[in-house]
Parts: structure tokens; sequence; C-alpha cells
């Protein structure tokens, strides 16, 4: 007699749509911190040093371009990550298309064309209200550090851990197949990681800078980056968990990088006061 399945697998739909909602909640929380905490900076300065963050990224940039110029060499050759889990099983059976080719294909469009696209556009129409002409390539550079570096901390994850992707772990033994040097790269997926440290990053610029479009920018940014991250699942590329951690990470350096290097300096003063000191400022 045939064990009964495990209770969870009677609940895939809800599993995967609870899954989304997390996934996007954690994108949207961010656009909601920082666009509340950037409410009072309209027009603010941002700190710059053009050849200190220009040096950063391009030598990231450089660092990550040569590491995928030699990945056959430096990529583990067996999986040090090679077991699934219940939650990434299911929801990639659920969200998993017949054709991951064409899934594949769109997310690389998605991701290394529309969105830095996105990120470009987002730039161009904020300085192109009166005055800001100046600020556009300041933007364009910040935006593009905080996505050089999100994606260099990627790389250095992905060789370090080795996890087995699932298209690969799915593969029938009795099938021969070529070994590649992209099947333990899975953990965590660069796609997400670029696509949501571009929206978030231009999201948190457009509120610092108190651009009027901030909000579409944040709608937009996150939907396109939450789409790409569905699509890496959708082409079998990588796990859910692959993608949500790239989501945060993506989200995490897209946010920080420009609000607190690159904010305006806290202005704080102290005032004697009856009995010692009072500590006040804007921050």
């Amino acid at each position: 007699m045939a064990s009964a399945a495990p209770v969870w697998t009677c609940y895939p739909a809800r599993l995967v749509v609870n899954s989304a909602r997390y996934f996007s909640s954690v994108a949207l929380g961010f656009a909601y911190l920082l666009t509340s905490a950037t409410t009072n900076a309209q027009h603010a300065e941002l700190r710059y040093d053009p050849w200190i963050d220009g040096s950063i990224t391009f030598g990231v940039v450089a660092a990550w371009a040569g590491s995928q110029a030699a990945m056959g060499k430096i990529a583990p050759k067996t999986c040090r990550w090679c077991e699934s889990n219940d939650v990434d099983d299911t929801a990639r059976v659920s969200l998993k298309w017949h054709n991951t080719r064409a899934a594949d294909g769109l997310s690389n469009v998605g991701g290394f064309a529309l969105m830095p696209l996105f990120a470009f556009s987002s730039a161009l129409v904020g300085s192109s209200e009166p005055g800001r002409q100046s600020e556009l390539p300041v933007d364009i550079l910040l935006v593009a550090e905080a996505a050089a570096v999100s994606m260099g901390a990627n790389q250095a994850v992905k060789i370090a851990v080795g996890r087995q992707r699932p298209f690969v772990h799915a593969f029938p033994p009795s099938e021969m197949r070529e070994a590649s040097s992209e099947d333990n790269v899975s953990f965590y997926s660069g796609h997400t990681t670029l696509a949501f440290s571009l929206a978030v990053a231009s999201g948190t610029i457009a509120s610092m800078r108190g651009y009027r479009h901030s909000t579409w920018v944040w709608a937009t940014g996150v939907v396109m980056a939450t789409s790409i991250g569905y699509l890496r699942i959708a082409a079998d590329k990588h796990y859910l968990s692959d993608v949500l951690v790239g989501a945060l990470t993506g989200s995490a350096a897209g946010a920080a990088i420009p609000y607190f290097f690159h904010g305006p300096r806290p202005a704080v003063a102290v005032t004697p006061v009856p009995g010692g000191f009072a500590l006040s400022g804007a921050f």
C-alpha cells in the first residue's frame, strides 16, 4: 500500500501564492520605508566622488566580467549543495513553464536590457525637471554602483556555495548530458539580484531627490523585478529560495548604498543645558 503524500503537497497553489505575497511585500516594504524616510529630504544634494564611486563601480564590474569569462575554471565542478527541500520543490512544480527556454530568454531580456533601461529612464525623467539636469550623471553613477556591488557579492557567493540548479538536479541519471560551468551556481539568483538592486536604487534616489515621479519608479521597478524573479523559477534555473535571497540582497544594496553612503550628512548640534548637554540635529 502506497504511503500517503505529505499534507503540504495538497496545497501547492496556496504555498506559491503566500510565497509571492511575501516576496512582493518585502520589496514594497523597502519602498514604503525609504519613501517615508526621505519625505523631508526634498531636492537633497547627494554626496559622491566621481573618482571613488566610478572606480568602485568599474572595478567591480570588471571583476564580475572576468569571473564570468573564467567561470569554466572557477565554478565548482560538482555541487556542494546538492539537495532541495519541500518548499522549493513545490514552488518549482507549480511555477515551472513547459517551455523553459522561453522563460529563460524573457528573463535575460528583462534583467539585462529592460531593467537597465528602466533605471536610466527613471533618472532621465527625474532630472528633466526644471533646474535639475546636472543630477542625471550622478543618479546613473550611484544606481550603477549599487547594482555593481550587489552583483559582485552575488558572484562570490554563487561560486563559494556551489548549489546545483533545479533543472540539473531533476535531470534523469540514465540520460547522458555534458556538464556545464553553470550547473552548480544556483544560489542565489543573479538576475533577481540585479533587477531589485536597480529597482530599489532608482526608487531610493528618486525619493531622496524629491522627484515628482518617485512613486511610479517604486511601483514600476518592483513589479518588473518581481516578474524577473518569477521567470527565473519558470525557466527552471533557480529555486524559490534562490530568488527570495536575490530579492532581499539586491534590495538591501539598492537601498543602503545610496541612502547611507550618499545621503546628506546629518547636521548635529550639541547645546549646553542645565545639568548637561542636549544633542539635536537633522538626520
